[in-house]
This record gives C-alpha cells, structure tokens and sequence, in this order.
C-alpha cells in the first residue's frame, strides 16, 4: 500500500505490517489517489513491540534512532519549527509572497493618498478597496468539529507539537485571538453558512440528528450559493448537518456544486454508521450516513456528466474519514485547475513536481475561483475514531510516545492528540495541492473550529476529549470554553503589517459570508443583494466584512454576539424571573455580549477543568446530558444567571451579575436582548406538537425511506421550512 493512501485499522495487534523502504518513517502524503481504495491493507507501521506496545515492523527501527525522552533525531533536537522546515513543505512561496505583498502596499499606499481622513473607518475601507483590483481569491474554509481553545499546538499547554503544520501558517497568518462560534455542531453550522445568528434561523440550541424533521429555512441564501453568483465553483465535504429530511435541504440544492459526506451529527470514522434502525421486517439493523451528489447545474471535467445526481457513498466505506477528506480534498483543487485549464488529470498532475512560484499578477487567470469547505469529522468523538497506525510519521510516533510518558497527559487528551495530527498532515496536503496547482498565492484559507471542545462525557469514557483550559465551560453551552474557539487566516494576499500578528476584534462565524462575498466582488462593495452596505464595509445578514481589520487596517466592525435568544416572543425577564415553568416554556436562554460585557441568562452552570482533562478531574455533572441546552430547560436543573467582563476575565470567575455597580449596564443587555426578542422572525414547523403516536408514525416513514435506500440516511419527503 503506498504512503497516504487508505487503510483499515487491520494489523493494530500483532506482527508489523509490510512497507515499502522507509514508509515507516516518513509520511508526507506526495501522491495522492484520485479514487479512494476500499481495501483492507495493512498499514507501514502497524503491530506491536514485543506483541505489546505501540510500534511493530519498521517502526521499530525509527524508534531506534530516537530519544524519545525529548524528541531527537540522529541526534538532532527537533522542535515545531524543525518539524516544518525540515521535512514539510513550507505553506509560503516566500519570493512570490513578498511580490503579492509589494503589489498590494503600492495600491494600499495610493489608496491612503488619496484619502483625506485617517479615521479607522476610512483606513479600512481603503484596505478593502486596496485589494479591490485583485482577481476574486479561491477561498478554503476548514472547520474542525469540536477542537478545543487547547488544542490547537500554537495556544495548547498540553499537546503543541500535534499540529505543527497549522502552527506555521498560523505564524505567517492571523490568529484570530477573540473568534466565536456557537455552542454546538449544528447551530455552528447555521450561522456560518448563512451568515446569520442561529436566533435568526430557528436554529438555536438545535441539532439535527438522523431522526429530525426540519432543515436551515429556504428563504436564506448559504455561502456556497452567495458565491456562485460571483462565478465560484463550490466544493463541500464532510460534515453538513443543516438538514436532508427534503431534498430541498441537500448540500447540492444550497449551493454545492458536489459534495461528499454525511447529514447526522455523528457518524463512525471508517463505516459511516450513524445508528441502528428497525427494518419493515422488524429486524434492528445498521444505520448508514454518507452521501455523494451534484448540483443540476455541474459540469465537471470533460466527458462526466453528474449533474443532478446522488447516492450513497458505499464505496468510501471502510477508509478513515479525515484520510478521506484529504485526498477528497486535494483531488477537488487538481480536477478544478485541469477543467478550467483545459487540461486533462495528467498533464495537471506533470506541475506537482515544478510548482510555481509566479507572483499574483503572473497567475493564470483563466482558473475559475474556487470555494472549497472541508467540515472535518476530527475531533468529534464518535467510535472508531483511532486512526490507522500507519498514518503516523516517525516524528508524531515518537512524539506521542513522549506524550505517554508524561504522568498529567490522560489517556483522553492522548487521543485527541491521535486525532489532531491527520487533521494537520490533511491541511499540509491541501497547501502542497495549491500550491501544485498554481493556486495558492491567490487564496484566503481560513481554519477554525466550530464549537468549543467536548471536554468530559463519560466516566471511564477512552474517547478524546478536548480542552478548552484557561476558558470556563464546554461544548453545548455559553461560557467561553464552549464558543470562544481557535482559528486563524492565512493567504499570500495579507500585507506585511498583518503578516505573524494576532487579531484581538470580536469575529465571530457569521462574518465570513459578509468578508468572502467583500473578497468575491473585485472593485464593487456595495449593492449586495440581501444586504447593505455603510462605510464601503459590507454587511451580509448579521455578518460583518472583516478583512480590511485582518488585514491591518483599522479596528473590527463588530461589537455585538447575539449567541442565544429565548425562543419565544413573548419572552421579557420580569416576566420569567422567579418562573421555571416560563423560563422552560420559552425556553428562555439568552446569551449576548456587548462590547466587553457579557449575559448568560438560563445557563446550568459550568466549571473550569484542568489543562489535561480526566475522568478523576471531570464533575458528576459534566457526564450526564440531561441538562444541556439543547434538551427541555428541565426544573430539576439549576438554571442561573452570569454577568461577565471578559475582556478584563476572560476565564469567567468573577460573575457581576448582583453587583450594584453594573445594575445599569445589565439592565440594558436585558433591554437589547428583549428587542432582539420581539424582532426575531417567524417560521412555521409543520411537525411542532406532535403527539407521541403522531412521532412513532413519522419515525416509520423514515424507517422504511432508509430501508430502501439500502440502509441510508436518505430524504424522506418532509415538509419543507421556507
């Protein structure tokens, strides 16, 4: 089997696989299939040391050459930086970088000539309007489900060198130091597709599961669909998980020219299954969830003909997921450039051993821009998430060894690391397939999690966790650790002054759609359609452009989160203080932040865990679910309120909420929020109220739509939101 092509976890007890010389100790993913192989063969590195241990085969001939102690090679300390520099490609075309930069200071500097204030707003619009002559960029967005504040090497106290590939690039990008996203999978997704607070989409503390009836409402247009209509090809894989009850909600009907992977929440990492099922035979069986479909209107290279097509992904089944969306991934990036090209997969394929390091102004504009989200499958907690042992370099062996060695690293942050670093080698892949293919000194990556990590579940649970560490909280609620989560941009169009810097305005997910749409438009800002424009900084539904502040010129345009709203519009908070039975009701959850104060209203309360989370160090609450926002606000659980300055506490330990002296500063959060409140639109759910007969009814109808379908989840011919 050759390095970076897929495997089963076959051989992971017993004697060392096969591999070719060096694959053990080198993994770097060159060459990448076009089509995924569904074999079962073992790995380079699989098996055990001594029949008991991690290694087997030539890994052990690796590990004879290091010091695991602290990680050393042939006598070489290896840092982070060494990792990159040495043996992974660099995800800057430094010369051309440097070119891309000069072009754009020229045109900043004219542009701030000619302007006759140095008001911040002034020098933000002169930023976007610097840019403005620029070809629309290819955009990549990469969410990874579930990471943690923690777990990402460059802020982690525990596992930094996991991910020393996205460290770089995040030191020659922006970290985005103060980045929200929501609290949980599917509202995350709401708000970044549409560019609107999930509030607005009936969509908060929602999720989609492979028994719901609802979907992201038509009326809303979706990033991929927004970006068509300034001439992007749009490419999706992973996570969708905005509804497939209709064929209507489908990916391929949102905007997606193609897209491969799966609707539910979770799903297990090599056979996709989401669940079991009753068959019509009354027969319990397994569940699948993983789709392949094109939009009417693809066209793909030349002789395919897909268009309008969509089918159940057997033929990925048994590949590890985040392999999978790799090489899915850098598959997309080398089709695209040999279609607009002209060029068959072939001669495509002859750049990737000359890539070019031509400036922007030499790229070849005949490629059409590309947007491509990759919703990665890591780290979300679902079996079988382990990957194939042979995934791993010599270098992360060796560094997870290390790891093992450490007496605070459990064995759940362990396997988060485990997870991290195929998402950090897919990343790498898809850079090098940019760069290949003559793509990347025009592109904005942008990599982000969705929600805060899933810091405890179970006790004696072995699944990774993440960690969220200094920030108070989890996954599923409003404290920091569950939405304040870590992303970063990179993209050779940044200028020097932005270059290695850290962005402290508030950006949250809804922003992009607004900042994507800015960047697609060339040198005309206003006149959005569904959205206006005020000081040349576009707005799109809630989202805000915030490239020119990326960028180094001027402060963010945002100054408000509206993470959570009851979801009644009756809901006041004289009305429901001091009334479980309202507050359950109107399922009265509010979470806004202002500037530097923040209001959690309804929120069971939430502790801070340690770096390196455990079991021992896990609260009796945190493994129970009954309490989570997204359940019936129940009156068995404690439902209290929080006031926080999280700019001067960013950990949440002093709550203000019955201080006197914020009296007046709450109650104008609580007066925003009801506002918010009496605003917020109306959407008609045909299957609200439904009695328990009605529920079991509906759930046959399912049952027997994913029966014949071969054991898929497949639309089912729900009524649509519109």
């Amino acid at each position: 089997m050759a390095p970076g092509s897929y495997g089963t976890r076959e051989g992971r007890e017993g004697e060392g696989g096969e591999g070719g010389e060096g694959e053990a100790c080198l993994n770097t993913h060159d060459d990448q299939p076009t089509t995924p192989s569904t074999g079962t063969g073992t790995g380079t590195s699989t098996g055990t040391v001594n029949g008991n241990g991690r290694y087997g085969g030539l890994a052990r001939l690796c590990m004879a050459a290091m010091a695991v102690s602290g990680v050393v090679v042939m006598g070489v300390a290896v840092t982070s930086s060494t990792r990159h520099e040495e043996s992974m490609s660099i995800p800057v075309l430094r010369e051309a970088q440097a070119e891309v930069q000069a072009q754009a200071q020229a045109q900043a500097a004219e542009a701030t000539s000619s302007a006759s204030s140095s008001s911040s707003s002034s020098a933000a619009a002169a930023s976007a309007s610097s840019s403005s002559s620029l070809p629309a960029p290819h955009i990549i967005l990469l969410t990874i489900d579930d990471m943690g504040f923690n777990d990402i090497g460059y802020q982690s106290t525990d596992i930094p060198d996991a991910t020393p590939f996205m460290n770089s690039m995040a030191e020659q990008g922006v970290k985005l130091t103060q980045y929200y996203g929501q609290e949980m999978c599917t509202p995350a997704r709401a708000s970044l597709m549409s560019g609107r607070w999930p509030s607005s989409t009936n969509f908060a503390d929602t999720q989609i599961t492979q028994w719901s009836t609802n979907g992201l409402p038509l009326r809303f247009d979706l990033m991929p669909s927004k970006l068509q209509e300034f001439g992007y090809a749009t490419v999706g894989l992973g996570k969708w998980n905005l509804g497939h009850c209709n064929e209507a909600y489908l990916p391929w009907e949102r905007g997606f020219d193609h897209f491969v992977g799966y609707f539910s929440q979770g799903v297990d990492y090599y056979s996709h299954e989401t669940s079991t099922y009753t068959t019509p035979d009354g027969d319990t069986a397994s569940l699948y969830d993983f789709m392949e479909g094109y939009s009417a209107s693809y066209s793909g290279v030349e002789g395919e003909d897909a268009s309008g097509v969509y089918e159940a992904g057997t033929q990925y089944r048994g590949n590890y997921s985040t392999t999978l969306y790799r090489d899915l991934a850098t598959d997309a990036i080398k089709r695209h450039a040999a279609a607009m090209r002209g060029r068959d997969e072939t001669s495509a394929t002859s750049a990737e051993s000359s890539p070019s390091s031509s400036a922007l102004s030499d790229y070849d504009s005949s490629i059409r821009p590309l947007f491509m989200w990759v919703a990665f499958h890591a780290v979300h907690r679902d079996d079988s998430s382990t990957p194939p042992t042979d995934s791993f370099s010599f270098l992360q062996e060796a560094y997870l060894t290390k790891l093992e060695q450490i007496d605070h690293i459990s064995p759940n942050r362990l396997k988060n690391a485990e997870l991290m670093m195929p998402v950090d080698d897919a990343v790498q892949s898809i850079v090098h397939s940019l760069e290949v293919h003559q793509m990347i000194n025009n592109s904005v990556i942008v990599v982000h999690s969705d929600n805060g990590g899933d810091t405890c579940h179970a006790a004696g649970d072995s699944a990774p966790w993440g960690s969220n560490y200094p920030l108070r909280g989890r996954k599923m609620g409003y404290f920091e650790g569950g939405v304040r989560v870590p992303a970063f941009l990179y993209s050779p169009r940044l200028l020097d002054r932005a270059v290695g810097t850290e962005y402290a305005g508030l950006i949250h997910h809804v922003d992009w759609l607004a900042t994507f749409v800015a960047l697609a438009q060339g040198d005309s800002f206003k006149g959005v359609k569904d959205g206006a424009a005020s000081d040349d900084i576009v707005r799109y539904g809630d989202g805000v452009n915030q490239w020119g502040a990326i960028n180094g010129a001027g402060e963010s345009p945002r100054t408000e989160l509206v993470l959570d709203l009851p979801q009644n519009g009756s809901f006041t908070f004289a009305r429901a203080e001091g009334s479980a039975e309202l507050v359950e009701a109107w399922h009265g959850v509010a979470a806004v932040r202002v500037d530097d104060l923040k209001l959690i209203w309804s929120q069971n309360n939430e502790t801070w865990f340690d770096a390196e989370v455990s079991t021992g160090t896990c609260p009796a609450y945190a493994l129970a679910a009954e309490c989570e926002l997204q359940d019936t606000l129940k009156s068995t659980c404690s439902w209290e309120r929080y006031l926080f300055n999280v700019t001067a506490d960013a950990s949440e330990k002093h709550n203000l909420y019955n201080v006197p002296e914020y009296a007046d500063a709450l109650a104008e959060l609580e007066a925003f929020v009801e506002d918010l409140v009496v605003s917020k639109p109306v959407f008609d759910d045909a299957y609200s109220g439904m009695s328990g007969v009605e529920t079991r009814a509906l759930k046959t109808t399912m049952s027997e739509a994913y029966y014949d379908a071969g054991g898929y989840v497949v639309p089912w011919g729900c009524a649509v939101m519109e």
